[in-house]
């Protein structure tokens, strides 16, 4: 599956999935990529810090996305992984409002802080 078609799906919740690899997130990612309905996306409970991450992939598989509101809670992501997401943010104007990154990461107030930002809008 690579497009989720013909759908008004809003909303997705795929939490706790912590077995699928990153060829499955990516792909996942990309299928929600090219829906234009969906808004609200709820990863969390999926160890990506652990598990895929580092390589940058799922989490950078993201860029792109329209989404209003995303949980990235309990992820075990590092504040390492809070850079890069942040970065890629800003770069690429993502269209987040809602951002859940806590509780469940490793990230200490200034990396939490840093990540709410690069989804605000500028001045």
């Amino acid at each position: 599956m690579s497009t989720i078609r013909g759908t008004a799906v809003k909303e997705i919740c795929v939490a706790d999935n912590p077995g699928i690899t990153q060829f499955g997130w990516k792909t996942f990612l990309k299928a929600v990529k090219e829906s234009s309905s969906i808004e609200r996306l709820d990863l969390s409970y999926n160890l990506f810090g652990r598990y895929g991450a580092i390589t940058g992939t799922p989490l950078f598989a993201m860029s792109g996305l329209r989404l209003v509101s995303l949980n990235l809670a309990h992820n075990q992501l590092s504040g390492s992984h809070a850079d890069r997401l942040a970065d890629e943010w800003m770069r690429h104007k993502t269209s987040i409002k809602e951002l859940k990154v806590m509780p469940g990461n490793y990230l200490d107030q200034q990396e939490e802080t840093t990540l709410h930002k690069s989804v605000q809008p500028s001045d």
